[in-house]
Protein backbone atom coordinates (compact mmCIF):
# COMPACT_ATOMS: atom_id res chain seq x y z
CA UNK A 1 0.00 0.00 0.00
CA UNK A 2 1.05 3.60 -0.65
CA UNK A 3 1.58 5.62 3.03
CA UNK A 4 1.29 9.47 2.62
CA UNK A 5 4.27 11.94 3.04
CA UNK A 6 3.01 13.16 6.40
CA UNK A 7 2.58 10.19 8.35
CA UNK A 8 6.63 9.00 7.10
CA UNK A 9 6.96 12.25 8.60
CA UNK A 10 5.20 11.86 11.45
CA UNK A 11 6.73 8.35 12.47
CA UNK A 12 10.05 9.80 11.46
CA UNK A 13 9.11 12.59 14.35
CA UNK A 14 8.57 10.26 16.99
CA UNK A 15 10.86 7.16 16.29
CA UNK A 16 13.89 9.27 14.92
CA UNK A 17 13.76 6.52 12.43
CA UNK A 18 15.17 6.94 8.70
CA UNK A 19 12.79 8.09 6.31
CA UNK A 20 12.94 5.16 4.20
CA UNK A 21 12.70 2.93 7.48
CA UNK A 22 9.91 4.75 8.57
CA UNK A 23 7.84 4.38 5.24
CA UNK A 24 8.57 0.66 4.83
CA UNK A 25 7.37 0.47 8.31
CA UNK A 26 4.25 1.74 7.57
CA UNK A 27 3.82 -0.40 4.19
CA UNK A 28 4.24 -3.38 6.55
CA UNK A 29 1.76 -2.40 9.05
CA UNK A 30 -0.41 -1.65 6.18
CA UNK A 31 -0.49 1.88 8.04
CA UNK A 32 -1.20 0.85 11.38
CA UNK A 33 0.89 3.62 13.45
CA UNK A 34 1.11 1.56 16.40
CA UNK A 35 2.22 -1.47 14.49
CA UNK A 36 4.85 0.46 12.41
CA UNK A 37 6.54 1.68 15.65
CA UNK A 38 7.18 -1.46 16.92
CA UNK A 39 8.59 -2.76 13.71
CA UNK A 40 11.06 -0.17 13.83
CA UNK A 41 11.79 -0.69 17.24
CA UNK A 42 11.74 -4.14 16.97
CA UNK A 43 14.73 -3.59 14.06
CA UNK A 44 16.61 -1.40 16.36
CA UNK A 45 16.19 1.44 14.44
CA UNK A 46 13.99 3.72 16.76
CA UNK A 47 16.94 3.59 19.32
CA UNK A 48 18.09 6.71 17.36
CA UNK A 49 15.36 8.62 19.02
CA UNK A 50 17.42 10.16 21.85
CA UNK A 51 20.21 11.05 18.83
CA UNK A 52 17.83 12.68 16.48
CA UNK A 53 18.17 16.04 17.37
CA UNK A 54 22.51 16.04 17.87
CA UNK A 55 24.92 17.88 16.06
CA UNK A 56 27.22 16.10 13.62
CA UNK A 57 30.51 18.31 14.29
CA UNK A 58 32.89 15.43 13.49
CA UNK A 59 33.11 12.81 10.92
CA UNK A 60 35.79 12.27 7.76
CA UNK A 61 36.74 12.32 4.11
CA UNK A 62 37.27 9.49 2.06
CA UNK A 63 38.21 9.35 -1.56
CA UNK A 64 39.21 6.90 -4.26
CA UNK A 65 40.69 7.07 -7.67
CA UNK A 66 40.61 4.55 -10.03
CA UNK A 67 44.20 2.97 -11.07
CA UNK A 68 44.13 4.83 -14.62
CA UNK A 69 43.33 7.75 -13.05
CA UNK A 70 40.62 8.64 -15.07
CA UNK A 71 37.44 8.39 -12.62
CA UNK A 72 37.44 9.62 -9.22
CA UNK A 73 34.65 10.14 -6.57
CA UNK A 74 35.49 11.78 -2.77
CA UNK A 75 33.01 11.66 -0.18
CA UNK A 76 32.09 13.43 3.29
CA UNK A 77 30.51 11.62 6.20
CA UNK A 78 29.91 13.27 9.49
CA UNK A 79 29.47 11.51 13.37
CA UNK A 80 29.09 13.26 16.68
CA UNK A 81 32.72 12.43 18.14
CA UNK A 82 36.14 12.66 16.82
CA UNK A 83 36.32 8.69 18.76
CA UNK A 84 33.93 7.47 16.28
CA UNK A 85 35.32 9.47 13.33
CA UNK A 86 39.07 7.47 14.11
CA UNK A 87 36.71 4.55 14.73
CA UNK A 88 37.40 1.23 11.92
CA UNK A 89 33.67 1.10 11.46
CA UNK A 90 33.16 4.79 10.25
CA UNK A 91 36.24 4.28 8.11
CA UNK A 92 34.58 1.64 6.59
CA UNK A 93 31.25 3.16 6.18
CA UNK A 94 33.14 5.99 4.31
CA UNK A 95 35.24 3.52 1.78
CA UNK A 96 31.95 1.23 1.54
CA UNK A 97 29.71 4.98 0.50
CA UNK A 98 32.90 5.85 -1.88
CA UNK A 99 32.86 2.30 -3.57
CA UNK A 100 29.00 2.81 -4.33
CA UNK A 101 29.11 5.89 -5.74
CA UNK A 102 32.48 4.83 -7.74
CA UNK A 103 30.59 1.92 -9.09
CA UNK A 104 27.54 4.12 -10.14
CA UNK A 105 29.17 6.00 -11.64
CA UNK A 106 27.56 9.49 -10.60
CA UNK A 107 27.72 12.30 -7.88
CA UNK A 108 24.66 12.70 -7.90
CA UNK A 109 22.77 10.72 -5.04
CA UNK A 110 18.88 9.79 -5.67
CA UNK A 111 17.18 7.40 -6.52
CA UNK A 112 18.57 3.78 -6.13
CA UNK A 113 21.84 4.78 -4.84
CA UNK A 114 20.60 6.86 -2.47
CA UNK A 115 18.11 4.16 -0.82
CA UNK A 116 21.59 2.14 -0.36
CA UNK A 117 23.56 5.10 0.65
CA UNK A 118 21.12 5.57 3.33
CA UNK A 119 20.88 1.90 4.48
CA UNK A 120 24.54 1.63 4.63
CA UNK A 121 24.46 4.62 7.00
CA UNK A 122 21.57 3.79 8.82
CA UNK A 123 22.61 0.53 10.00
CA UNK A 124 26.22 1.85 10.72
CA UNK A 125 24.59 4.53 12.93
CA UNK A 126 22.73 1.49 14.45
CA UNK A 127 26.13 -0.65 15.22
CA UNK A 128 27.74 3.00 16.32
CA UNK A 129 25.42 4.44 18.46
CA UNK A 130 25.99 7.85 17.33
CA UNK A 131 23.98 9.96 15.13
CA UNK A 132 25.71 9.44 11.98
CA UNK A 133 25.24 12.05 8.15
CA UNK A 134 26.24 11.04 4.98
CA UNK A 135 27.18 14.99 4.09
CA UNK A 136 27.87 15.13 0.16
CA UNK A 137 29.83 13.56 -2.62
CA UNK A 138 32.10 14.56 -5.95
CA UNK A 139 32.19 11.89 -8.66
CA UNK A 140 34.82 13.20 -11.12
CA UNK A 141 35.27 11.20 -14.95
CA UNK A 142 37.23 11.81 -17.61
CA UNK A 143 37.85 10.14 -21.36
CA UNK A 144 41.56 12.23 -21.67
CA UNK A 145 42.44 14.08 -19.10
CA UNK A 146 43.41 12.78 -15.01
CA UNK A 147 41.16 12.89 -11.95
CA UNK A 148 43.44 13.16 -8.75
CA UNK A 149 42.30 13.19 -5.00
CA UNK A 150 44.39 14.70 -1.97
CA UNK A 151 43.39 13.71 1.83
CA UNK A 152 44.97 16.04 4.27
CA UNK A 153 45.29 13.89 7.43
CA UNK A 154 45.90 14.83 11.17
CA UNK A 155 45.75 12.95 14.01
CA UNK A 156 45.18 9.49 11.48
CA UNK A 157 42.30 10.13 9.74
CA UNK A 158 41.34 13.35 7.03
CA UNK A 159 38.88 16.13 8.08
CA UNK A 160 39.41 17.61 4.72
CA UNK A 161 40.11 16.65 0.80
CA UNK A 162 40.59 17.79 -2.60
CA UNK A 163 39.22 15.98 -5.61
CA UNK A 164 40.42 17.78 -8.98
CA UNK A 165 40.24 17.21 -12.55
CA UNK A 166 43.03 18.13 -15.16
CA UNK A 167 43.36 18.69 -18.98
CA UNK A 168 46.43 18.24 -20.97
CA UNK A 169 48.70 16.86 -23.80
CA UNK A 170 50.66 15.38 -21.36
CA UNK A 171 51.08 12.08 -20.30
CA UNK A 172 49.06 10.73 -17.03
CA UNK A 173 51.63 10.33 -14.57
CA UNK A 174 53.01 14.75 -15.31
CA UNK A 175 49.66 15.37 -14.98
CA UNK A 176 49.21 13.76 -11.76
CA UNK A 177 52.30 15.28 -10.18
CA UNK A 178 50.62 17.91 -11.44
CA UNK A 179 47.29 17.66 -10.01
CA UNK A 180 48.79 16.66 -6.88
CA UNK A 181 50.74 19.82 -6.43
CA UNK A 182 47.68 21.70 -7.42
CA UNK A 183 45.10 19.84 -4.91
CA UNK A 184 48.09 21.03 -1.88
CA UNK A 185 47.32 24.44 -3.11
CA UNK A 186 43.56 24.08 -3.13
CA UNK A 187 43.40 22.34 0.39
CA UNK A 188 45.44 25.41 1.56
CA UNK A 189 44.33 28.39 -0.11
CA UNK A 190 40.36 27.38 -0.33
CA UNK A 191 39.25 29.06 -3.39
CA UNK A 192 35.58 29.53 -3.99
CA UNK A 193 35.71 29.80 -7.89
CA UNK A 194 38.13 27.67 -10.82
CA UNK A 195 38.01 31.29 -13.04
CA UNK A 196 36.96 34.63 -12.69
CA UNK A 197 34.23 34.16 -14.88
CA UNK A 198 32.29 31.78 -12.52
CA UNK A 199 31.97 34.62 -9.88
CA UNK A 200 28.38 35.49 -9.69
CA UNK A 201 27.37 39.10 -10.73
CA UNK A 202 25.97 39.52 -7.62
CA UNK A 203 28.99 38.87 -5.32
CA UNK A 204 30.97 41.38 -7.21
CA UNK A 205 28.46 44.15 -7.32
CA UNK A 206 27.91 43.41 -3.39
CA UNK A 207 31.73 43.86 -3.22
CA UNK A 208 31.80 46.85 -5.32
CA UNK A 209 28.65 48.29 -2.98
CA UNK A 210 30.99 47.69 0.05
CA UNK A 211 34.40 49.34 -1.96
CA UNK A 212 32.52 52.45 -2.40
CA UNK A 213 30.58 52.66 0.88
CA UNK A 214 33.75 52.17 2.96
CA UNK A 215 35.41 55.12 0.63
CA UNK A 216 32.74 57.58 1.04
CA UNK A 217 33.57 56.37 4.85
CA UNK A 218 36.89 57.51 4.72
CA UNK A 219 36.61 60.55 2.90
CA UNK A 220 38.43 59.69 0.10
CA UNK A 221 37.93 62.08 -3.21
CA UNK A 222 35.08 61.43 -5.54
CA UNK A 223 37.17 60.99 -8.97
CA UNK A 224 39.28 58.53 -7.30
CA UNK A 225 36.22 56.58 -5.94
CA UNK A 226 36.28 54.62 -8.97
CA UNK A 227 39.38 53.78 -9.06
CA UNK A 228 39.57 52.37 -5.39
CA UNK A 229 36.09 49.86 -6.15
CA UNK A 230 37.96 47.97 -9.23
CA UNK A 231 41.11 47.79 -6.97
CA UNK A 232 38.68 46.20 -4.24
CA UNK A 233 36.86 43.72 -6.44
CA UNK A 234 40.18 42.91 -8.19
CA UNK A 235 41.52 41.90 -5.08
CA UNK A 236 38.50 39.77 -4.24
CA UNK A 237 39.51 38.01 -7.25
CA UNK A 238 43.04 37.17 -6.38
CA UNK A 239 41.93 35.75 -2.88
CA UNK A 240 38.67 34.23 -4.14
CA UNK A 241 39.50 32.40 -7.81
CA UNK A 242 41.75 29.76 -8.00
CA UNK A 243 43.58 30.75 -11.49
CA UNK A 244 44.00 34.13 -9.91
CA UNK A 245 45.54 32.90 -6.27
CA UNK A 246 49.06 33.22 -6.02
CA UNK A 247 50.92 29.50 -5.94
CA UNK A 248 51.29 28.57 -2.50
CA UNK A 249 55.22 27.15 -3.45
CA UNK A 250 55.68 30.22 -5.31
CA UNK A 251 54.22 33.20 -4.41
CA UNK A 252 55.61 35.36 -7.46
CA UNK A 253 53.26 33.30 -10.15
CA UNK A 254 49.35 32.81 -9.77
CA UNK A 255 48.61 29.24 -10.10
CA UNK A 256 47.24 30.48 -13.84
CA UNK A 257 50.78 31.25 -14.42
CA UNK A 258 52.36 27.96 -13.15
CA UNK A 259 50.65 25.73 -14.13
CA UNK A 260 51.97 27.63 -17.98
CA UNK A 261 54.72 27.05 -17.20
CA UNK A 262 55.40 23.66 -15.95
CA UNK A 263 53.17 21.52 -18.36
CA UNK A 264 54.25 24.08 -21.51
CA UNK A 265 51.63 25.53 -21.70
CA UNK A 266 49.78 21.89 -22.64
CA UNK A 267 47.87 21.78 -19.52
CA UNK A 268 44.38 23.65 -17.58
CA UNK A 269 42.15 22.65 -14.72
CA UNK A 270 38.70 21.32 -15.57
CA UNK A 271 37.10 21.40 -12.12
CA UNK A 272 37.97 20.93 -8.43
CA UNK A 273 36.05 20.35 -5.17
CA UNK A 274 37.25 20.72 -1.01
CA UNK A 275 35.71 18.96 1.03
CA UNK A 276 35.91 19.92 4.82
CA UNK A 277 34.13 18.68 7.95
CA UNK A 278 32.12 20.86 9.45
CA UNK A 279 32.18 23.53 6.43
CA UNK A 280 30.53 24.17 3.22
CA UNK A 281 33.80 24.72 1.34
CA UNK A 282 35.30 24.79 -2.45
CA UNK A 283 33.27 23.62 -5.71
CA UNK A 284 30.56 20.59 -5.43
CA UNK A 285 30.51 19.75 -9.49
CA UNK A 286 27.89 16.83 -10.22
CA UNK A 287 27.66 16.53 -6.56
CA UNK A 288 25.37 16.01 -3.92
CA UNK A 289 25.28 18.01 -0.35
CA UNK A 290 22.27 15.96 1.78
Amino acid sequence: MSVSALEVKKLRAQTGAGMMDCKRALETAVGDFEKAVEILREKGLASLTKRANRVTAEGLVAALVHEDGRRGVMVEIDCETDFVAKGDVFASLAADVADKIFAAETGQIEGPLGEEIYTLVENAAIEIREKLAFRKAAYFATDQGVVHAYLHKTGGWARKGVLIELAGDLDVETLQKLGHELALHVQFACPDYLTAEEVPEEVLESERRLAQAKALNDGKPEKIIPRIVEGAVQKYLKERVLTRQFFVKDDKKTVEKWLAQESGGKASIVRYSRFEVGQETGQIDNGAVV
